[in-house]
């Protein structure tokens, strides 16, 4: 529990989630986002950042480092991705074993398209 910010249940695992009541990152801070394969063929999305973009997910990143980020949309939680790596011009969305199914897929790339 974190004062002031707000638990959420997190879509794909119902983990609780504490979200801030601040965004450290919106859509404007999305270059593009696309549909990749990772090496096993498991379906994954690439966002790319602007250069702003990158400095803040990079800044976040070390800071949660091992934990869930949320990514909210019209003030949803959407989903949380755990932190695995620091951030930089791009991350990789993986939606864990077996990759994101289409309706993750198409609805994340709605998401990040809005600006």
């Amino acid at each position: 529990a974190k004062a002031g910010w707000q638990q959420m249940k997190a879509p794909l695992n119902k983990q609780d989630v504490w979200v801030s009541p601040t965004s450290r990152l919106t859509s404007a801070d999305v270059e593009r986002a696309e549909v990749r394969t990772q090496a096993n063929g498991d379906p994954a999305i690439g966002v790319v950042f602007t250069d702003e973009g990158a400095r803040k997910m990079a800044a976040l990143a070390t800071e949660q480092m091992g934990e869930l980020i949320a990514i909210l949309f019209d003030g949803r939680l959407v989903w949380a991705p755990l932190v695995r790596a620091a951030g930089g011009k791009e991350a990789v969305l993986t939606g864990g074993p077996g990759g994101l199914t289409p309706a993750e897929i198409q609805r994340l790339l709605a998401m990040f398209k809005v600006k």
